[in-house]
């Protein structure tokens, strides 16, 4: 029986029903046809008097308007298919349909907007795919698809043309039954979490363009996985179905699985899905089981923030924006804090800068913020980070998406990072944010208001479902978290007082994002910033995570180095390290210099940045609020002067991400350097770097000191040569150097030389 419900009201009600011979095995919904529209995509079995080769196993329906389900194509595979998936593994935008026969094979079929359905590509396994995932394994924005198999493997294929290639093949002790993939660090990279049939859960992670074990946890009766954020902190949590009937939730937290909370559903789950199912924004598991009507479980959500700024302004006046912050929970959430980091700093001025709320039950406060730009360029205001702690000392938090800011030409326009405004400048009125609030309420509630403007919240409503026509309510489940209620005191004005709670949320943003001023006054002299500067994010955090940390102080003398680089890479990598001018601080600076990493998806960039500004390899790299950019102080000892020079780079890693292509203008911006990388062992990504200085010459505006870095040279299956990258980086005009994030050769000394290089064209007046 296939079923098809409306969840967005007060009730589910079902909407069709179809009976058909032979089992549903495999549902998914999806654009199957490209045409725009959603479809229902099932993989089946045949039924009694079907016959293999004859009968469709894969079938596409549409939910027509006159509220019956109508079969759009079908294509026969085999006796069975075990999975059925719809989304882009080509990489062409549109999407296919991956499909696991009972004859041990993995089949790729696109529909076309016609409704005909053509098989693709045929790959012949040496087992049958049991589950089938899709994940983006090499980092190239592009997914691969993965498979766990009857043989103990999991397998990772990648399109090429007409034709699948093995990229990846693990081998386990037991079966994978389940697969989902998701971003649970927040750093923009992807997992891949798995099921065995033993009941364990795995976490692999893409290293070096292949999976590789990040976490796992052993015997917990673990029967099937999904991945989606259900908290508002802009990272994947874990939800699992295990075998004594309960939906347990996880996040990773410092390299392990972490339980959030566990409900106990009281029956046999069969099957999970997480997706809005209310329509409000907000992510439900959706539990199917063996004697009863679908199970609706709330999300984790606590408290749910929104930053929206109006979109445009003149230099010098203000962008008008308002962070609303919403208690979804019957109790009271008190002390939350939270403060607003942009940079580059002294190119706007924000106000208020701190945050604080405290937030009765399903209250909604506001805040309004005023932004104004100053300086010509790019400002980035960072994931708004709000924190509270917990009475039992868990500290907890939720972040807003990054909001980039572009000043041109007297002009300043804001978009979220990850989203391009239709036209840059023009003259549409900038969006009213107080014409309604960001949480409409369902029903009206009655709150005493505390703050700017307060709006109510609607509490959970009674998730009910349909049967056969008839009514069903959904039972209430069982949650077990480890949520208390924690206080904050006040003034009686709604003031709050100095606690201890805030005090220490607060410390905490500040080594994530604070800020320092420099013990001395750099000198005038071209890209200078003043003394109040922004201390470097990706070293504080990895301070506050207790990981080695690489200094500011000049660092000893480079070994001798191979002669695979350009030869005044070689001089100044060699060159010994100058003493700080008498009196000057370690962490004053005399240059301020914007630079961007430039390359294809996968190469690296991001791993190097992150090796660069923790020191350590990216494995270790728990950042997990937002990596667009990174500041690092370095000094260089050119041989024009005596002492070492102070220089603070502002390293910014957008380039590569599909979602930045419509405002990558926006980060270009004031760039003063780049560094182009390419792997060593992926020829594309070589013969791709003519393209990337072309966008960034059309771009900057202008030619500027460009590093090419050929990175991953620990690797092996080495496809360009040294000698090759070598004389096409100086017949173009730039340097060339090699680099490995893993073991961290040539990854300070690439930012030192281009350092240098950018010193020299701002001595010369040319930046």
């Amino acid at each position: 029986m296939l079923r098809v419900y409306d969840a967005n009201g007060p009730e589910v009600r079902m909407l069709a029903q179809l009976t058909m011979d032979g089992s549903i095995l495999s549902l998914k919904i999806g654009d199957a046809n490209n045409d725009g529209d959603t479809e229902i995509v099932l993989g089946r079995s045949l039924g009694t008097v079907e016959r293999p080769g004859e009968a469709g196993t894969v079938q596409v329906y549409r939910y027509a308007d006159s509220g019956h389900l109508e079969l759009l194509a079908e294509c026969p595979v085999d006796r069975f298919v075990t999975t059925v998936v719809v989304t882009d593994v080509t990489g062409d935008g549109k999407n296919e349909i991956v499909v696991g026969g009972s004859d041990s094979t993995l089949r790729i079929l696109r529909m076309g907007a016609d409704n005909s359905l053509v098989e693709m590509i045929r790959y012949q396994m040496e087992d049958m795919p049991i589950a089938i995932g899709t994940c983006d394994v090499i980092g190239d924005e592009i997914d691969e698809i993965v498979t766990g198999n009857r043989d103990n493997t999991l397998r990772v294929f990648k399109v090429k043309g007409h034709s699948l290639e093995q990229v990846d093949i693990i081998e386990l002790q037991s079966p994978i039954i389940s697969v989902a993939a998701g971003d649970t660090l927040g750093d923009r990279k992807m997992e891949l979490g798995v099921v065995t049939h033993d009941g364990s859960i795995r976490i692999y992670r893409n290293e070096e363009s292949r999976l590789d074990l990040f976490t796992r946890l052993e015997g917990v009766n673990a029967l099937s996985i999904r991945m989606a954020e259900i908290n508002a902190d802009h990272m994947d949590e874990i939800v699992v179905a295990t075998s004594d009937h309960k939906i347990r939730f996880y996040n990773v937290f410092m390299g392990e699985l972490q339980e959030l909370a566990v409900v106990d559903v009281g029956t046999k789950i069969l099957s999970i899905s997480v997706g809005d199912a209310g329509g409000d924004d907000r992510k439900e598991v959706l539990v199917g089981v063996s004697n009863g009507p679908l199970k609706v479980i709330e999300g984790l959500y606590e408290v749910i923030p929104k930053f929206e700024v109006s979109q445009q302004a003149q230099m010098g006046t203000d962008l008008v924006g308002r962070i609303t912050v919403a208690n979804v929970t019957d109790g009271h959430i008190n002390g939350i804090t939270g403060k607003i980091y942009w940079f580059p700093k002294e190119h706007m001025t924000v106000t208020p800068e701190q945050l604080s709320f405290d937030l009765g039950p399903y209250e909604q406060k506001s805040v309004e913020v005023r932004l104004t730009p100053l300086q010509e360029g790019t400002v980035v205001v960072r994931p708004i980070m709000l924190m509270w702690k917990e009475e039992n000392g868990n500290l907890r938090q939720v972040t807003t998406p990054e909001t980039a800011v572009l000043v041109h030409q007297g002009q300043a326009i804001a978009a979220p990072a990850r989203e391009a405004p239709v036209t840059f400048f023009d003259e549409s009125p900038a969006i009213d944010l107080t014409s309604a609030p960001l949480f409409a309420p369902i029903k009206p509630r009655s709150t005493e208001s505390t703050a700017t403007t307060d709006a109510s919240v609607p509490g959970p409503a009674e998730a009910t479902a349909t049967t056969g026509g008839t009514e069903a309510t959904v039972p209430e489940a069982t949650v077990t978290t480890a949520t208390t209620e924690s206080s904050s005191a006040t003034d009686g004005s709604g003031a709050h007082e100095p606690l201890s709670v805030v005090k220490e949320a607060e410390e905490l943003l500040e080594r994530l994002f604070g800020e320092t001023v420099a013990t001395d006054t750099p000198p005038p002299a071209v890209a200078v910033e003043g003394p109040d500067t922004t201390t470097a994010a990706g070293t504080d955090v990895a301070a506050a995570f207790g990981q080695v940390v690489e200094g500011a102080q000049p660092t000893a003398a480079a070994p001798q180095v191979q002669a695979v680089e350009s030869a005044l890479v070689t001089e100044i990598r060699s060159r010994p390290p100058k003493p700080l001018r008498p009196g000057v601080s370690p962490e004053a600076y005399t240059y301020l210099f914007k630079c961007m990493v430039l390359g294809e998806g996968a190469v690296g960039k991001t791993t190097l940045v992150n090796r660069y500004v923790t020191g350590v390899f990216e494995r270790d790299y728990k950042l997990t609020v937002g990596s667009q950019f990174a500041v690092k102080l370095t000094h260089i000892s050119p041989p024009d002067s005596e002492y070492a020079v102070g220089v603070k780079l502002q390293v910014w890693d957008v380039a590569g991400q599909p979602r930045f292509e419509a405002v990558r203008r926006m980060y270009y911006s004031g760039t003063a350097g780049v560094i182009l990388v390419f792997d060593v062992t992926r020829r594309r990504s070589f013969t791709e770097l003519e393209k990337w200085v072309a966008e960034a010459d059309e771009s900057i505006g202008s030619r500027v000191p460009m590093l090419v870095v050929g990175n991953k040279i620990d690797l092996p299956d080495r496809t360009v040569s040294s000698d090759e990258a070598k004389a096409w980086a100086e017949a173009n005009g730039f340097l060339y150097m090699e680099s490995s994030a893993k073991t961290g050769e040539g990854v300070a000394d690439m930012f030192t030389v281009l350092s240098e290089l950018m010193y020299r064209e701002a001595r010369q007046g040319n930046l």
